[in-house]
């Protein structure tokens, strides 16, 4: 795709205003460009909120299709959703979390930890799930993630603790 696709990605994706009919359109008008997953990956870091969302979006969508990003790309998403203003990028990046394969590191994990005190009780969920899912491929980001599965066991949401009582600790026990 050429820079002026990415440009016509973006407008669309404004255009859709994170409305989930209008996105999966999107996503089969340029499922076959060669380079649509690395517009989506840029995307996920623009200011604007409905160009990330809903590239994170689209992004999610494929994964769980079975779209396989490489290393790199997976890296790309994990900093750029992360370190978006936008919850739900975040919240999408959270739940393509197993398919998706990288190094995480501490720093990836600490963000995650910082979204499993978000004010939106989905995000605290899935930023669990994260974290904990980092934590069985990255042994020593357990005990980060035990600390923030013990604390979420009184989460004041419901979903928050539904969503641990579906989750193995992270470090066993």
């Amino acid at each position: 795709m050429a820079r002026t696709d990415m440009m016509l990605v973006r407008e669309q994706l404004v255009a859709a205003n994170s409305k989930p009919d209008a996105l999966r359109s999107i996503a089969q008008a340029f499922v076959n460009a060669p380079d649509f997953a690395n517009i989506l990956l840029r995307l996920t870091g623009a200011p604007e909120p409905s160009v990330s969302d809903g590239a994170s979006w689209i992004l999610k969508d494929a994964i769980a299709a079975g779209l396989k990003l490489t290393k790199a790309q997976s890296r790309t998403y994990a900093d750029n959703a992360l370190s978006s203003d936008n919850w739900a990028t975040a919240l999408h990046f959270c739940q393509s979390i197993d398919g998706l394969r990288f190094d995480a590191g501490a720093a990836i994990a600490e963000r995650l930890n910082d979204f499993t005190t978000h004010e939106r009780p989905f995000v605290r969920a899935w930023a669990l799930h994260a974290l904990c899912a980092l934590a069985d491929r990255d042994r020593s980001l357990a005990p980060l993630a035990r600390a923030a599965y013990d604390a979420a066991k009184n989460d004041p949401s419901a979903a928050v603790r539904a969503r641990r009582r579906n989750m193995r600790a992270p470090g066993g026990a």
